[in-house]
């Protein structure tokens, strides 16, 4: 996949993520974004989970995590789970 179809998904995925439901957004120290959120209805039919967390860097690329779970408790511990492991990142720069 080329730059152009990474930032075409990214914008695809953003445009997703307005549609749905925030659980939680923040900034994780200087360098990472942690999110978490409702997905579409669109995915329901795949079973891939209700709710999603992934991680961005500094430059606003993905990282590679992507945690999903059924319910909003797994959600908001996943959130957390997340925002610890940005941070153990920015210790190891």
């Amino acid at each position: 996949m080329n730059k152009k179809e990474l930032e075409e998904n990214q914008r695809k995925y953003v445009a997703d993520i307005r549609s749905s439901l925030v659980v939680k957004q923040e900034y994780v120290g200087n360098l990472h974004w942690v999110s978490t959120v409702q997905l579409p209805n669109a995915y329901d039919g795949m079973k891939l989970g209700k709710y999603e967390t992934m991680i961005t860097g500094y430059k606003g690329e993905w990282l590679d995590y992507q945690k999903r779970c059924e319910t909003l408790d797994e959600a908001k511990k996943q959130h957390e789970e997340a925002k610890l492991y940005a941070m153990k990142l920015e210790a190891e720069r």
